[in-house]
């Protein structure tokens, strides 16, 4: 599946997912669900996944788990000539039906529509997406088969490029905002002022435009956002981040991307002590994700890379409060660089083997 084309792509989006968990961030639109697989959400956000399968003309993928006791589990992958995933279906247990199966539709926009059935093949919910020219999303929603009326909807107002407001509607309340964001600009198009409601009453706000002296210690102050950008020696992008979560406290976080391909090579965040939060760290043969509890290491992912490829050779997860949860993990590939199995063990035994087969367009 798309996850085997690009592992790697996983440590970035545990990164990205957690550098708003530490502060009430403003959100962004793109798709505007991502409740759906992993892999769906790869296939609809990355061009460079979507440009391999099209150069290697992959029609489908079968991937098998078998775990120590002999149990199976498969998932299937669809796609189109031009690489967009048209289907996506997960099976706990190897036989003819899936707990879910996706079925993906798309129009020159991109996404237009998302039906997922359930175990007995019925629809159980369907998903529609408006999109603009450039494939932002205007109008999303939600409905559940069993519900004239939907179940989450949400409104995006966009002007060149940028999003003046979003609103997100629940349950078929079309007349109550059950959440809203507001956004104003400077005349440069950077962000100058974000609010955010739920039910219609003001409970954030953010202020972009920071004080020269940024800030220094806890606050009250939840509102403000303060960036800058540097560069490190050997000329990447560096961006600084400071912010205030709920309670007041402050957050650092300092951000590095390759200059070339702005890929990600680092992420670390600090409390206002210099106390360890989260770092994400990549060199030309290691990748190392942690998570600090107390600034002590409380989860650690460490990928072993092959500088010459860039394919991971091996990964190494360790939990310190669930010891039982330590794996290791194995990764054999084929020609094209694609994974074929993944090779698990925990404790030092067999836990399951990961098995990929596809099919070609001629």
């Amino acid at each position: 599946m798309l996850l085997k084309l690009k592992i790697t792509a996983l440590v970035f989006l545990l990164t990205t997912g957690l550098l708003t968990c530490f502060a009430q961030m403003p959100q962004t639109y793109g798709n505007a669900d991502n409740s759906y697989p992993w892999t769906i959400r790869q296939n609809l956000n990355d061009t460079s996944v979507r440009s391999k399968i099209v150069d290697l003309k992959i029609k489908k993928e079968e991937i098998t788990r078998v775990d120590s006791k002999g149990n199976k589990a498969m998932s299937i992958n669809r796609y189109n000539e031009n690489g967009s995933i048209s289907q996506y279906g997960l099976n706990s247990r190897v036989n003819k039906k899936y707990n879910y199966s996706y079925a993906l539709k798309y129009n020159e926009n991109g996404l237009a529509s998302m039906d997922i059935s359930n175990y007995k093949g019925e629809l159980h919910r369907a998903k529609t997406y408006e999109r603009d020219p450039s494939g932002n999303v205007l109008t999303y929603i939600s409905k559940d088969n069993s519900k004239k009326a939907f179940i989450y909807k949400i409104e995006n107002e966009i002007t060149d490029g940028n999003l003046n407001s979003r609103s997100i509607y629940k349950n078929g309340k079309q007349d109550s905002k059950y959440q809203n964001w507001i956004y104003s600009y400077h005349e440069n198009g950077s962000k100058a002022l974000t609010k955010f409601f739920k039910k219609e009453k003001l409970k954030y706000t953010w202020n972009y435009d920071c004080k020269p002296e940024g800030i220094e210690s806890k606050t009250q102050d939840t509102s403000t956002i303060c960036s800058w950008n540097e560069e490190d020696a050997n000329g990447n992008p560096i961006k600084w981040t400071k912010t205030t979560n709920e309670k007041g406290k402050v957050i650092k976080a300092k951000t590095v991307v390759n200059k070339g391909n702005n890929e990600l090579l680092s992420y670390e965040s600090w409390d206002i002590a210099g106390t360890p939060l989260l770092s994400n760290i990549r060199t030309a043969d290691k990748w190392t994700y942690t998570r600090y509890n107390k600034g002590e290491v409380n989860f650690q992912s460490t990928s072993n890379i092959d500088p010459k490829s860039g394919r991971i050779l091996s990964n190494v997860r360790t939990f310190k409060r669930h010891p039982k949860l330590n794996s290791t993990t194995d990764y054999v590939y084929d020609d094209n660089g694609l994974i074929l199995k993944e090779i698990s063990y925990r404790n030092g035994k067999l836990h399951d083997i990961i098995s990929t087969k596809r099919e070609y367009y001629k």
